[in-house]
């Protein structure tokens, strides 16, 4: 049977029980029996649920659980190929030597007229970097002064002047070209004409007046005048001076379009493309070495017109083994730096169209083209593109800055800086001392280079390391952001070295390499390693030698002792309130004897600041009359910005003689110069971009130029 019954206002379902119907009325009558009461058990406590009821309140909130681990460091949005380092140059987008948030700035898009300069400008060196060259244009006439040594390194290469003779004549040819080229068509209306210098009294076409300091105006030429007879080109005024050292030549020359023209290879963009055009102006003298058809047809007889027969329009010699000397000022590539461009004209036959036969002189020139590999676009572009339209692009090492007059009444904050030296290229027999030095990890890496001959053998040591029996003295010596004074050299290495080919048993051992060394690497020879007489305070400096036909080559790497690259020499800072100077640098100098009677053991201690020799004043000289030292003096923050170390020399002067100046830089012009006003109390020059540019350098450059940096699409 079922029972059906309510329970809690609930139906249940029926239970059946031995085929009956359990009465509810009746339930309680089984309660006698353990059935029963398990069956009523069962039905009390299992019965339907209820509704559910109220949520109860929230419980507090638990402890804080464990922080866990940092996550990945982000990517830097400069970080271009996720390295967490700062590339440079690769990620220095904006070009001002730092790589941070500036560089992630996307670059605006260049503009319809925009325009980038044809050419890359940077300072020349070794004999090509001798024909210095000051140009000017006014009113629309061009006013330039070319100037070199009357003997150079390079005779092969350069007419070998000795003005002091009467009897000498030097035969040259002079052109120029407006915002133009050299070709058939230019060449045509000029004067070809072969002149002849001499001195005033020589009886030559130019006559060069004596002179007992260097001209800088046009008004310093007192000379009579040579004026050329172009049938369809503006006709050059000459003029010609000359001193004991050099030879200084004057052309002005009305421009006839009337303007300067600078646009030498110009890019320009159109709003979808670039490309280029434009020229310059120039002027080009053709003097004669040794051709032995020189006569009246001058310079036409070898350049672009071929006047000779069987002369192709190349600018060449006809004969093997003559040549030619070529100075060729150009408004834009070589003028912005004030040097022209030296150049020698060799021989090749009129069948041999690979030669080049119009070559730069031992060097490197103060140019180069602005293109990209496949020659579509430019290769570099100012660092304030686009729009910055700059006519000069020139190479300028990071931390750099443009250096213009102070202003005193700018806004200065406390512990802003202006650097403590103006630089510029270097010119002349001084420009002849070429310097490369990289600091990394702690240590200098610095390769000095010269030809071995120069032209002022009475201050340079002359280098014949083609034969095993030439030794050449030398002592070494760094400073770790210091100068020299008897405090720092006395823990240097004092010894007298020699330096020789790799046959000659010297102490440094030179190898014979047949391309210019760049890197450690290239130098392969043994290492002479200095012994400083207290090595806690001064480092060992490892030195390698390597030479080719022309040049000489020495590689010193040291370990900068405070770990820091000192570039702050005679920095000035701004307190609030006043300026002042302090800092120094790192630098590495060699000493070579060129005839000292009293080189010996002591090597360079016997002269420089230490004055070992018994009574030498602690000056920088020599003991005897007429005996000299060749100073190789590499700075790191007042010559190798701009590639050069400062090539000097010591001379003699007696104790007690405390004026005559005793280390004399060589014939020309030096690469830096002191920044200080009159009084001395402030700075001369401060960056362009000051108040709080704070630039490590400042670098003379002319107006309109910009630094070149990588060209971003």
């Amino acid at each position: 049977m079922d029972i059906v019954h309510k329970l809690r206002g609930h139906r249940v379902r029926t239970i059946p029980l031995g085929g009956k119907v359990m009465n509810t009325n009746r339930l309680f009558d089984y309660t006698r029996s353990w059935a029963g009461l398990l069956l009523t058990a069962c039905l009390l406590v299992s019965g339907c649920e209820g509704d559910d009821g109220a949520a109860g309140a929230a419980g507090a909130a638990g402890a804080a659980g464990a922080a866990g681990a940092d996550g990945a460091d982000g990517i830097s949005c400069w970080d271009l190929n996720q390295n967490g380092i700062g590339d440079l140059p690769d990620e220095d987008i904006n070009g001002d030597g730092v790589v941070d948030v500036l560089d992630c700035q996307p670059a605006p898009p260049q503009g319809v007229g925009n325009t980038i300069a044809g050419n890359v400008l940077q300072a020349a060196h070794g004999s090509r970097a001798e024909l210095k060259a000051q140009g000017s244009f006014s009113g629309g006439v061009w006013t330039v002064i070319l100037s070199r040594a009357q003997a150079t390194s390079t005779p092969t290469q350069d007419v070998q002047f000795d003005l002091s003779n009467a009897a000498n004549q030097y035969g040259f040819s002079a052109a120029i070209f407006d915002n133009a080229g050299g070709n058939a068509t230019t060449m045509g209306p000029q004067d070809t004409a072969a002149y002849t210098l001499g001195n005033a009294t020589s009886g030559a076409d130019l006559l060069a007046e004596l002179v007992t300091s260097a001209p800088t105006t046009a008004a310093d030429f007192t000379g009579s005048v040579l004026t050329t007879s172009p049938t369809g080109a503006a006709p050059v005024a000459l003029q010609a001076a000359y001193d004991t050292k050099n030879v200084y030549i004057l052309g002005v020359w009305t421009d006839l379009t009337g303007d300067e023209s600078l646009a030498k290879d110009q890019w320009e963009f159109d709003g979808a493309d670039w490309s280029q055009s434009g020229n310059e102006d120039r002027i080009a003298l053709m003097f004669n070495i040794n051709a032995s058809d020189w006569g009246a047809a001058g310079c036409s007889a070898y350049c672009h017109l071929g006047e000779t027969p069987g002369h192709d329009g190349r600018m060449r010699t006809n004969n093997t083994g003559e040549t030619l000397d070529m100075w060729h000022w150009k408004a834009a590539r070589s003028n912005p730096l004030a040097f022209a461009d030296d150049k020698h004209v060799i021989y090749a036959a009129a069948a041999d169209t690979t030669t080049g036969t119009r070559k730069g002189d031992d060097g490197s020139g103060v140019d180069s083209g602005n293109k990209d590999g496949a020659g579509t676009l430019p290769a570099f572009m100012a660092e304030d593109d686009p729009g910055a339209n700059a006519t000069f692009l020139i190479n300028l090492p990071s931390g750099s800055a443009r250096a213009v007059a102070f202003d005193p009444s700018a806004t200065f904050l406390a512990g802003d800086t202006i650097a403590g030296n103006v630089l510029k290229a270097a010119h002349g027999s001084r420009a002849g001392l070429k310097a490369q030095g990289s600091f990394s990890a702690g240590v200098w890496t610095v390769i000095l280079s010269r030809t071995q001959a120069t032209s002022t053998p009475t201050q340079d040591v002359q280098f014949d390391l083609s034969n095993a029996a030439n030794l050449y003295g030398f002592s070494a010596a760094i400073f770790d952001n210091a100068g020299g004074n008897a405090t720092t050299m006395f823990p240097q290495d004092w010894s007298a070295y020699t330096l020789g080919n790799a046959t000659s048993g010297a102490d440094l051992l030179a190898e014979l390499v047949t391309s210019a060394p760049t890197g450690p690497a290239d130098f392969t020879g043994s290492v002479l390693t200095t012994v400083p007489r207290d090595s806690a305070s001064t480092a060992p400096v490892a030195l390698q030698a390597a030479y080719d036909t022309k040049n000489v080559y020495i590689l010193g790497v040291w370990t900068d002792l405070t770990g820091a690259e000192s570039l702050a020499k005679d920095q000035w800072a701004f307190d609030g309130t006043n300026w002042s100077q302090s800092g120094n640098e790192d630098r590495i100098a060699l000493m070579f004897d060129i005839n000292a009677s009293d080189w010996g053991a002591a090597g360079c201690s016997a002269y420089c600041h230490l004055g070992e020799t018994p009574g030498h004043d602690g000056r920088m000289r020599t003991n005897n009359t007429g005996e000299t030292l060749d100073m190789w003096h590499w700075k790191a923050a007042r010559s190798n910005p701009m590639a050069f170390a400062d090539d000097k020399h010591v001379i003699y002067a007696p104790a007690a003689d405390t004026t005559t100046g005793t280390r004399k830089g060589d014939d020309g012009s030096g690469v830096d110069s002191g920044n200080k006003d009159g009084a001395g109390t402030l700075p001369a020059f401060m960056a362009e971009d000051d108040p709080g540019a704070n630039a490590t350098y400042l670098i003379i450059l002319p107006d309109g130029s910009a630094r070149a940096v990588p060209y971003v699409p």
